[in-house]
């Protein structure tokens, strides 16, 4: 075989070796096929893992307040007896008149409100906010006890609601119930 003919034969292989723009271009839109359905993900994993953080946080908050409430009942009884029978149903927005912390008290995170029934609850870089709700069924509600048992016990019933900055109806709520006994 002649050189000459080598390096035709050598110059159609190595044109036939390469790729064309319809196969780069088809690749490339493959690919970015596959990209746009892995960032799909992200917006509901960075909204579930939120939604887990706030859970937790609510949760942690939830038994602080119940280490509150259980130093207000050790202190006075009647406290208890005082609440509200029935939901007070936290108002539409976290800010609704004045709050005071609980935080020098050992509460971090904690508010009190103008109404005596309900808390707020703020996380310290402000990405949390709920409200707690607390009342009372009596003595009724307690397996065991009848109405006579007034100054014993006390069912306590403790809701968290978040975000607070929705209406009430459209948050996440969490309900606690706390049996208070007198005795």
């Amino acid at each position: 075989m002649s050189k000459e003919r080598q390096r035709r034969n050598m110059r159609k292989n190595i044109l036939k070796s390469g790729f064309n723009l319809i196969e780069v271009t088809m690749a490339i839109a493959i690919v970015g096929i596959g990209i746009a359905g892995i960032m799909a993900l992200f917006p509901p994993a960075i909204e579930a893992n939120k939604a887990a953080n706030n859970q937790n946080y609510i949760g942690l908050v939830a038994n602080s307040f119940l280490g509150y409430l259980e130093d207000k009942i050790l202190n006075d009884f009647n406290k208890v007896k005082n609440l509200s029978a029935s939901n007070p149903e936290p108002a539409n927005t976290l800010w609704t008149g004045s709050k005071t912390s609980l935080g020098p008290q050992g509460f971090p995170g904690l508010y009190t409100t103008t109404n005596n029934s309900v808390f707020a609850v703020e996380s310290a870089d402000g990405t949390v906010n709920a409200l707690i709700a607390m009342w009372q069924s009596g003595t009724a509600a307690v397996e065991g006890f009848t109405t006579s048992d007034t100054n014993k016990v006390r069912r306590v019933y403790i809701e968290a609601s978040w975000p607070a900055v929705l209406p009430y109806a459209n948050r996440q709520k969490k309900l606690y119930i706390y049996d208070v006994f007198n005795e």
